[in-house]
């Protein structure tokens, strides 16, 4: 019996294929308006590898391991969980904007909006290096919109790195003016009844070439 082969299988066949009608925190950051549209009406996608289901499902465990570290180090945690709505967020004026935070601190009397990441060696190190912003500008939207949705005025990146275990971590401040713009784009793809430009004519481009839209993208009659 080819064990791995069978584990694959059951991955793919149950890889859920429910459309989320919403314009969510995590994706919000990426700089294609295109693939955010696309995303929002649910076009026809490449279908991500098993492989990949399995490394955000070690994210997400991984996520309930360090909330338990972070509670014996004697910080409280709010947690998602039925009763608080997953820890929803949603923007007030423009519902379709929304997601759900990993969970808060209570850090005295502030509530701290906390991210975690887990990342290979050498994007942790870009991490450690050039901090939050310079890393990945998507996470850094995701960590603005939860705080610009729930009036916070904190937040902290948390990442792990997948090879050593590593932890390091970023506290940002809430920027509103930051916050407005990924409003504003969020309003755009709401009320676009037709894709925006490509963010490049060439599918070959490293941003495209990974795209799990660039085929409905790219070509004609799907994508126009």
């Amino acid at each position: 019996m080819d064990l791995s082969k069978k584990i694959l299988e059951a991955i793919e066949a149950k890889q859920s294929k429910e459309h989320r009608k919403y314009i969510g925190c995590s994706s919000i950051g990426n700089p294609c308006n295109r693939y955010l549209w696309y995303a929002y009406h649910n076009a026809p996608s490449i279908d991500e590898k098993p492989e990949i289901k399995i490394s955000f499902e070690i994210g997400k465990r991984l996520e309930d391991m360090i909330l338990d570290y972070i509670e014996e180090a004697g910080i409280k945690v709010i947690r998602p969980h039925e009763t608080n709505h997953w820890l929803l967020c949603r923007d007030s004026e423009i519902n379709e904007f929304q997601g759900h935070m990993d969970a808060v601190l209570i850090i005295g009397h502030d509530s701290v909006v906390l991210e975690i990441k887990t990342a290979k060696s050498s994007r942790f190190q870009a991490f450690v290096k050039n901090g939050l912003k310079a890393w990945s500008e998507a996470y850094y939207a995701q960590l603005q919109s939860y705080m610009g949705m729930r009036g916070y005025k904190r937040g902290v990146m948390l990442a792990i790195n997948k090879d050593s275990s590593e932890l390091h971590h970023e506290w940002i401040d809430f920027d509103s003016y930051f916050y407005n713009e990924l409003r504003a784009k969020a309003e755009a793809i709401h009320l676009a009844d037709e894709p925006p430009d490509r963010i490049n004519k060439n599918p070959t481009y490293f941003i495209c070439a990974r795209c799990k839209y660039k085929d409905t993208c790219f070509f004609p009659g799907l994508g126009d």
